[in-house]
């Protein structure tokens, strides 16, 4: 694959480059919804596994103190607040790690009031320690640009134990048991990715299709222009590109880079990447 600084197609269009520039290139108002997993102040090198084993490193997620972490995420969340319409929203990835410090920035950049959900990704992966419980969920913040933002409700399966009891209620059947349709909740019981999964790219910080399907599908229309300025492994982009949203994504990394645009490939079924 020829080496190229973008990759585009008829509704999108992937960057190599940092988040900063390409901020700066868009319009006020510009996007409706803005994915960011930008890194956790985890304070290690991730790596991709290759065959087992620690590979290359993939980015450097090192800060010398918090304070300076805050200073480089604000930078891009002042410019997302921006670049976001009137009636956009914004998805912040973390952990437990920063979170409760991005919050408080997100506060004075887009207004404790318009903090929508504190979004708790729960699963269930390898790692446990004696010393501490098991950590074992993300946290997203939704936060939109004003109060008359985009959202659509969508529904969830809550499991019964028994269906009796239930006359006035539409009770449904699948191979896991009976259950009702109710409104999602904030906290997405939603696994993470295996191994063998066709969409698994093996890049190491890479977040499920499902969990930034259900984000977009309730924050934006087929049309909207969704972006991803730390895209990773381009899991946004692919969801956008499936479900008939227009999507700008970036990176500064050439592995991401090239980790999305083979995977928008796949997605656009093409014979071969031509950048």
């Amino acid at each position: 694959m020829k080496r190229s600084s973008r990759y585009s197609e008829p509704d999108g269009i992937l960057y190599l480059s940092d988040a900063d520039t390409i901020l700066r290139q868009l319009g006020p108002g510009s996007v409706d919804m803005i994915y960011m997993d930008p890194p956790f102040f985890s304070n290690r090198i991730l790596r991709r596994p290759v065959h087992g084993h620690q590979g290359a490193a993939s980015f450097n997620d090192q800060w010398s103190s918090m304070a300076t972490y805050i200073s480089w995420l604000g930078r891009f969340l002042r410019l997302s607040h921006r670049v976001l319409s009137d009636t956009g929203s914004i998805f912040v990835h973390l952990d437990w790690h920063a979170c409760h410090y991005v919050k408080v920035e997100m506060d004075a950049i887009f207004g404790y009031e318009n903090l929508v959900n504190e979004i708790i990704w729960s699963y269930k992966t390898g790692g446990a320690s004696r010393r501490h419980f098991s950590r074992k969920h993300d946290n997203i913040l939704f936060y939109s640009k004003s109060r008359r933002y985009r959202f659509r409700m969508g529904t969830e399966k809550s499991y019964l134990k028994y269906k009796y009891g239930f006359s006035n209620t539409d009770i449904k059947q699948d191979g896991n048991g009976f259950y009702t349709e109710v409104s999602q909740r904030d906290v997405w019981d939603i696994p993470a990715l295996r191994g063998n999964q066709p969409e698994n790219t093996h890049y190491p910080t890479q977040k499920p299709e499902s969990v930034v399907e259900r984000i977009v599908m309730a924050s934006t229309d087929k049309g909207c222009t969704v972006a991803d300025f730390f895209c990773g492994s381009g899991t946004l982009p692919a969801v956008a590109a499936r479900t008939g949203r227009r999507w700008i994504a970036c990176d500064f990394s050439p592995e991401a880079f090239d980790t999305t645009a083979r995977r928008l490939d796949a997605v656009y079924r093409k014979d071969g990447i031509v950048l």
